[in-house]
């Protein structure tokens, strides 16, 4: 699954972020910019974050993005 197909899922969530190698960034599903940066990446872990209706999209250790072209 990827990040857009998780914030897809995710669509009620109050508020989501994005985590990798340590790291944690708020994540807004409707940017545009923001959705063209992360939204291809594979997300490894979906967990709840700090607070009720709040989670954490666990990158990839190495993100990877999907390809545009699937088999």
């Amino acid at each position: 699954m990827n990040v857009r197909e998780a914030a897809d899922l995710l669509s009620n969530a109050k508020e989501l972020v994005i985590a990798w190698d340590g790291v944690c960034i708020p994540f807004n599903p409707h940017s545009i910019l923001e959705m063209d940066a992360f939204g291809d990446y594979r997300v490894h872990k979906i967990c709840q974050a700090f607070e009720m209706n709040t989670f954490e999209l666990e990158l990839e250790m190495h993100p990877i993005k999907e390809s545009m072209h699937k088999d």
